[in-house]
């Protein structure tokens, strides 16, 4: 019991430390928007409704909360050692860990790719046919039907029925 305890303070610090630089990361890109209120700039600056500043305040609270959960953690034995680093990159390196980052990687070229630059329906065929081939999940000739069918689908639904506008 006092091992599990240990296990996960030490997730505590490395959470906690986590979150605080994101924070951080999302400070300073609050930090770079406009700080007077958009149209009220001959009134002079008017802080309640500057648009940095809900993202600002969050990002404030969560490294506070960072900082409260490390020292928290800490105080309770939680530290992190070189071998328990040795040990996460070990379980970065297995198939599954490789598996999610393939996934994450499509995910990303679809939305920030294809989306862009060929029409919906076809980005999906191509994001889908790409993904099933990937990770052979049936035959070729029946996952080329299924991606048609579902991006056609999903288009028609979506696109033409529902009325919702897609990329």
């Amino acid at each position: 019991m006092i091992q599990d305890k240990k296990t996960l303070r030490k997730c505590d610090v490395a959470f906690g430390t986590f979150l605080i630089i994101v924070s951080i990361v999302f400070f300073v890109m609050a930090f770079k928007m406009p700080i007077l209120a958009i149209g009220r700039a001959s009134q002079g600056p008017e802080l309640s409704t500057a648009p940095g500043l809900l993202p600002m305040t969050v990002s404030a609270t969560l490294c506070a909360l960072g900082i409260i959960l490390v020292i928290s953690a800490w105080r309770e034995g939680g530290r992190i050692s070189g071998k328990d680093f040795r040990n996460a990159i070990a379980k970065v390196k297995t198939d599954e860990s490789k598996r999610m980052a393939l996934i994450c990687l499509i995910i990303m070229l679809y939305a920030f790719g294809l989306l862009k630059r060929v029409h919906f329906s076809l980005a999906t065929f191509i994001y889908l046919s790409v993904f099933m081939f990937l990770f052979k999940a049936t035959h070729p000739v029946k996952m080329i039907i299924i991606c048609g069918i579902t991006a056609a689908l999903i288009w028609f639904f979506f696109g033409r029925v529902a009325l919702i506008p897609l990329p």
